[in-house]
């Protein structure tokens, strides 16, 4: 009656009321009406409780999943995402369709719950264990983790299989082994795996603009000119063109260079007119 006469409140009432008392099918029609009534009072997510008490007694109910979805999705409620995926793989007979459900489960833990992260991504490899893009989430999950042991022996073991072969996938691989060395503050072993990466594949410039990075930060300046010089020839990098050439601009004045500190800082100026770190570079040595 009250559905009839469009009371939405007194509905949400009713039904939050009954899917708490209800089981089996009369549950479901319970937590549905409370979720088309939540929606006719434009409050949708006022429906979770209900339907999480729902899902919990019946689990398989796709209806009851689909919302639970909507919810978190809409709400950017990640982990619950996620542990929502994982309980949802249980029940999933298909194992393609559950191996993907648990690699989207793993990938939303990453950030906010590495642990649970690798839990996930084992259960997926299990299903597929020579995928390598679950491979490599799972590396980055035991590098959140802080289990770096784990991680370099996913990739030592990728790295093996891979010898002899250069392609952008050993050269992630590298790039990998590189970053976990950096969160050691191995940064010997850092610096080696990005110009193992870099030889791998110079077109990548991810690598390109890390192992120049470092590479400055050692002051291995010849190296880092080097790897500039390169990333100012490729078509896309993560570093614009001016901005490689104002780099060797730096370098150069460390250097006591001002001559190829102003060519540099020039140059950089030339290439895009409205970069003001070049500019600001240029009136620094004097130039401006």
């Amino acid at each position: 009656m009250d559905v009839a006469a469009g009371r939405w409140e007194s509905v949400i009432e009713t039904a939050t009321k009954l899917v708490a008392a209800e089981t089996g099918e009369e549950q479901i029609k319970a937590v549905m009406q409370l979720v088309d009534a939540c929606e006719k009072v434009e409050r949708p997510h006022d429906a979770q409780a209900g339907l999480e008490a729902a899902h919990k007694a019946q689990p398989k109910n796709e209806a009851v999943r689909a919302r639970l979805k909507q919810i978190f999705e809409e709400t950017e409620n990640y982990p619950a995402l996620a542990r929502l995926l994982i309980s949802e793989a249980d029940v999933i007979t298909d194992e393609g369709t559950r191996f993907v459900t648990l690699r989207q489960a793993g990938e939303l833990l990453l950030d906010e719950d590495p642990e649970a992260a690798v839990a996930a991504l084992k259960r997926a490899l299990k299903l597929r264990p020579a995928d390598q893009a679950v491979n490599l989430l799972l590396v980055e999950a035991f590098a959140a983790a802080g289990e770096f042991d784990e991680a370099n022996a996913i990739l030592d073991a990728a790295i093996e299989a891979m010898k002899g072969r250069r392609s952008p996938d050993l050269c992630a691989m590298q790039y990998r082994k590189a970053m976990i060395a950096g969160a050691q503050e191995n940064y010997e072993q850092e610096l080696h795996w990005l110009k193992e990466a870099h030889n791998t594949d110079r077109n990548n410039g991810d690598v390109a603009v890390a192992l120049a990075t470092l590479a400055e930060q050692l002051e291995d300046y010849d190296l880092a000119i080097r790897v500039l010089r390169s990333i100012a020839l490729m078509e896309a990098a993560p570093m614009s063109r001016a901005v490689a050439y104002l780099r060797q601009g730096y370098i150069a004045e460390r250097r006591g260079d001002r001559q190829k500190a102003v060519l540099w800082g020039r140059k950089a100026l030339m290439e895009d007119p409205n970069c003001t770190e070049a500019t600001e570079f240029l009136r620094q040595i004097g130039e401006l």
